[in-house]
């Protein structure tokens, strides 16, 4: 159930009355939370938006069309889409081409991560000024939310003064770690060389 505009609006200036807020991570807005958002944020205050269109039993989540997406991504310091999200938030046919366009959208920085992608290691791309790759090992077994814990991981980097490269290498390492150590809460997908850790 989406969070109220308002409520959020009001959580962001009761944070800043207390806090300097360093960073904003969002996931899945749509169109009338992100015109809040933009409307409370601080102009210097970088912005990952990591654009969830499907949750990881399939069901959609957002639509790739909302007419707010492009004022959004105007004001987003860092995307980080998997290829499908990618392609349909771009209507391209190839990542390349979905990313150039996502930058010309007004997207500072472009991370297609690459955990969704049926490659034997996991490769996260980085489009923008300063492009870059990273080749991770992949892990066997499916986990969720590894997309968001990456974006939030990164935001966390960056506010605490790390550069955007900086960051996502920390966050990268930081999710490897993390799934290394997991434990699965079904038993019955508990992989046979890893026991439960609860």
């Amino acid at each position: 159930e989406p969070v109220s505009a308002d409520l959020l609006a009001q959580q962001i200036v009761a944070l800043e009355t207390h806090f300097r807020i360093r960073a904003i991570k969002l996931g899945v807005p749509g169109r009338v939370l992100s015109q809040k958002v933009l409307e409370v944020l601080p102009e210097q205050v970088p912005l990952i938006v990591d654009p969830v269109l499907s949750a990881g039993g399939g069901g959609e989540l957002a639509s790739s069309s909302d007419r707010y997406w492009p004022q959004l991504l105007a004001r987003t310091t860092l995307l980080t889409p998997n290829p499908s999200e990618a392609l349909k938030l771009a209507d391209a046919h190839s990542v390349e081409a979905a990313a150039a366009r996502l930058l010309g959208m007004g997207v500072a920085h472009v991370l297609v991560t690459g955990g969704d992608a049926p490659t034997e290691q996991v490769i996260n791309t980085l489009y923008g000024p300063v492009p870059a790759r990273w080749t991770l090992d992949r892990f066997q077994g499916r986990y969720r939310g590894t997309g968001c814990t990456l974006a939030s991981a990164i935001a966390a980097g960056l506010a605490h003064g790390k550069t955007l490269p900086d960051s996502i290498e920390a966050a990268q390492r930081w999710v490897s770690r993390s799934l290394e150590g997991a434990a699965s809460l079904t038993p019955e997908v508990w992989l046979p060389d890893r026991r439960p850790g609860i």
